[in-house]
């Protein structure tokens, strides 16, 4: 690789790596990806469909029960709308640092895996849309163990 991208990576990322703002959005992103893989078939039967884009389009927010889902939901719409599968890491982290506070209040007053179907779906797809916004940039299943 080219040393100077490197090295401007390096500064870039260590900063974010001394507050802990990166582990933070690398943590919400890997326990969507933990509860998509411990729900493997409630993901599938929910249709989250085969992109991020897709289970974003599939939400029907008339089943949104606190704020905390409205307020995911609008932060990853405002998202999909920077994403770019070919972006680069300082971009992605732009575009996926807001999401940190509206992903950690979803988890705090959400129960994503609800008894009602129709919630639990709508709910996986909340999640697989925020794991979609890592496909091509970032490999977040990589990441499961330290987080």
């Amino acid at each position: 690789g080219d040393p100077r991208l490197v090295a401007s990576t390096l500064q870039f990322l260590a900063p974010k790596l001394a507050d802990g703002s990166l582990a933070d959005l690398l943590g919400s992103y890997v326990r969507c990806v933990r509860i998509r893989s411990k729900n493997a078939e409630a993901v599938e039967a929910a249709g989250c469909g085969a992109s991020g884009a897709d289970a974003l389009g599939a939400i029907d927010t008339s089943l949104f029960e606190n704020d905390s889902e409205k307020e995911l939901y609008e932060a990853l719409s405002v998202a999909y709308e920077k994403y770019d599968k070919d972006m680069d890491l300082k971009s992605w982290i732009a575009m996926s640092s807001p999401l940190v506070d509206p992903a950690s209040n979803f988890f705090d007053g959400t129960l994503v895996i609800a008894d009602d179907e129709s919630l639990r779906a709508n709910r996986l797809k909340l999640v697989s849309a925020l794991v979609g916004l890592a496909d091509g940039v970032v490999d977040v299943t990589e990441l499961t163990g330290l987080f």
